[in-house]
């Protein structure tokens, strides 16, 4: 008996260029085979709910598994989500007791989430008929579900197809792999990361190192109580936003932990720019500061005037959403062009183009300096290229998210916070810092932009952290022997240990193979 079944997901977790599809082990879910999935769709007002289109029949008498995929179109690259294989059986004892007749079911999921400890779930409620137009909003399912019944099994001979994020995965086999899930603060790693010597870290190994770069979360160290603090007066309201701008595309640029990008258009004409939703629902008491305070992001970013800094122009605050108008860069991440460099050459960038990033990071980073202002959270996913279509050499770089961006005033600062692969390893002992650790950080992104790969390659963040607190990296193998000596004396002079000995940004930006190779007008 034959069924149409239709899929509605919520899902924020796509980035600009990226869809979801259901692949199962049915002909009509693609027989597990990504390429072949039912591919679901969205809409500015409907994200982050995703939905099928068109007919998808299944045999209701079959027992189907199936998972969700983020997929990117133009490199046909994947993300599976990292739960169990779900299930849909139509014909249940649970179906015959909601008197269902077999024709038109809806599913509702969540991506990355399974509501039942025996990870099977049976949807009964029949579809919307054709035409009709039903409302859901991003918080809840529309449709009542309920337990696959406890008796039922998983008939032998099924496939069972369990690909998972649960380990750091390579760039090279994901458009934009990230790890299952980053650490809430560095204080919940093991003692041994803090005390781990250089030679401890290089006779423990690690097992199933991943090659290529890993998609970084940031991390805050939030452990200690609600700060109490004056908040900024309210500006505009979203309302306001809504008059003056208009949402473009079919879904968000990206996703981050606490709300969305989206591509959007002065209503009175006007470039393209980024509207950073933030929902404040989200955000602890401490997030608030970092977002709205004296020393927060917002008061922080706009004081930011610089040609190598994404700009913000204005942002917008209401009760539940604070808004934030910032210049659009069409090119993309440098993560994702170093990712797309490897995957042509299996290196890094060329030097000639690395040393144009480079330089506008460290023009950037110097501007920021001098502004009193560390800013935490230098990494290749923060970096953005102004123009797309552009080759690297002639294209603009351009610092981004100052979430975690702090002044300091000469007293050093203690907050434990950054992203794993790239923070310095005074932050990860929990020492007093200040400028020389933003040093650090761009030190492993020189590296990364050279050889497509960490510093610090490990299958944990735990094991990551461990090696940065030892400052166990090496520049030994083929790939480095065929790169120059000026950008490797760039990388061990600002990942040194001792963070007394690092050179400032100004001063880095005098070393020989920065200062040598001229710039073209175009590439700023």
């Amino acid at each position: 008996m034959a069924c149409s079944v239709h899929f509605w997901i919520t899902c924020s977790d796509t980035r600009f260029g990226e869809h979801v599809r259901v692949v199962g082990n049915c002909r009509a879910l693609g027989n597990w085979n990504p390429e072949q999935g039912l591919r679901l769709t969205t809409t500015a007002s409907d994200f982050p709910v995703w939905k099928s289109v068109g007919t998808c029949v299944v045999d209701a008498a079959a027992f189907v598994e199936y998972k969700y995929v983020i997929y990117r179109e133009k490199s046909a690259t994947m993300r599976w989500e990292g739960t169990p294989n779900r299930s849909l059986h139509l014909l249940s004892a649970a179906s015959q007791s909601c008197n269902l007749q077999p024709g038109a079911v809806m599913v509702t999921d969540r991506f990355n989430t399974l509501p039942f400890p025996d990870r099977m779930r049976l949807f009964c409620q029949p579809a919307p008929a054709p035409g009709s137009v039903e409302r859901r909003g991003s918080s809840g399912g529309m449709f009542p579900e309920r337990a696959h019944p406890p008796g039922s099994q998983r008939p032998e001979g099924v496939e069972l197809f369990e690909p998972t994020m649960r380990v750091r995965r390579p760039s090279h086999s994901t458009p934009t792999p990230q790890r299952s899930a980053s650490l809430s603060h560095f204080a919940a790693i093991d003692p041994e990361v803090t005390n781990a010597s250089f030679e401890d870290v290089l006779s423990s190994g690690v097992v199933n190192e991943p090659e290529g770069l890993v998609r970084e979360e940031s991390c805050s160290n939030l452990f200690f109580d609600a700060v109490q603090t004056q908040m900024p007066e309210e500006s505009k309201s979203s309302k306001e936003f809504e008059r003056r701008y208009a949402l473009l595309g079919n879904g968000p640029l990206g996703e981050g932990t606490f709300g969305l990008v989206w591509r959007c258009t002065p209503k009175e004409g006007g470039d393209e720019r980024a509207a950073k939703m933030v929902r404040k629902a989200r955000l602890n008491s401490l997030e608030k500061v970092y977002l709205l305070g004296e020393d927060g992001e917002i008061a922080t970013h706009m004081t930011m005037k610089h040609p190598h800094i994404v700009e913000l122009f204005e942002y917008f605050d209401d009760s539940h959403t604070v808004t934030m108008v910032l210049e659009y860069c069409h090119g993309g991440d440098l993560f994702d062009a170093i990712v797309r460099q490897s995957r042509v050459t299996g290196c890094g960038l060329p030097e000639h183009q690395a040393v144009v990033a480079t330089r506008h990071t460290l023009s950037a980073l110097a501007y920021v300096h001098r502004q009193q202002v560390v800013h935490r959270d230098l990494k290749c996913e923060n970096i953005l290229l102004a123009r797309a279509g552009v080759p690297l050499e002639r294209n603009v770089f351009k610092l981004c998210d100052f979430g975690f961006a702090a002044h300091d005033r000469g007293e050093g600062l203690k907050d434990r916070l950054g992203s794993p692969d790239t923070v310095a390893p005074e932050i990860v002992a929990g020492s007093r810092y200040s400028f020389s650790a933003d040093l650090w950080s761009m030190g492993t992104l020189v590296y990364m932009m050279l050889s497509a790969t960490s510093p610090f390659k490990a299958a944990t963040d735990a094991d990551v952290l461990r090696k940065v607190r030892a400052g166990c990296y090496s520049l030994n193998g083929a790939l480095w022997d065929s790169i120059s000596a000026p950008p490797k004396h760039v990388v061990t002079s600002l990942m040194i240990i001792d963070p007394n000995l690092r050179p400032s940004a100004e001063e880095t930006l005098q070393k020989a193979w920065l200062k040598e190779r001229s710039l073209s007008p175009t590439a700023g």
